[in-house]
């Protein structure tokens, strides 16, 4: 996936609606799960480990301004 197609798949995750809440979760919206699926192929791309993986997407999200909270 090229960056410009992941740009257009994030401003067409911005379109839509958010997905109904389940009580005591909080949603992720989807141009977020536009970073994570990037980030995703990415890694996967790259051949990256588990803890590789989880830094980059960690990294797409805060890159794209979202902020990550640890569950606790």
């Amino acid at each position: 996936m090229t960056p410009a197609q992941r740009l257009a798949g994030a401003r067409a995750a911005l379109d839509q609606p958010l997905p109904a809440q389940v009580p005591g979760q909080t949603a992720i919206s989807l141009a977020a799960l536009a970073d994570i699926e990037a980030a995703e192929q990415d890694a996967t791309d790259l051949h990256e480990d588990d803890h590789a993986r989880a830094t980059r997407v960690a990294t797409y999200l805060a890159s794209s301004g979202w902020t990550i909270t640890p569950a606790a």
